[in-house]
């Protein structure tokens, strides 16, 4: 009975919300292929949002390299290739 009774509710549903998705696409001028880009378009806008912004990430890489310099040379090695620029 569960099932029977949210299978009308579904059916119900897909029907009204078909005849108000039609009204939407005749009113903006869209067809079904208009809602996968949306969808792909939304996809890449979220998962850019996982990644932080160019610049911060340059920041971060800048202040890790920093990081690397201080550990080189608190083993009194000096950073790699220190010394070789200009040199052939």
């Amino acid at each position: 009975k569960y099932l029977w009774v949210h299978f009308d509710e579904a059916v119900r549903a897909i029907s009204t919300l078909t005849f108000e998705l039609d009204v939407i696409k005749k009113e903006y001028n869209l067809i079904d292929d208009d809602f996968v880009r949306f969808h792909a378009d939304e996809r890449a806008y979220l998962e850019n949002l996982k990644q932080p912004a160019i610049h911060d990430q340059l920041l971060i890489h800048y202040v890790q390299i920093l990081d690397e310099l201080e550990a080189y040379r608190a083993e009194g090695i000096g950073a790699p290739d220190e010394g070789e620029a200009g040199e052939d």
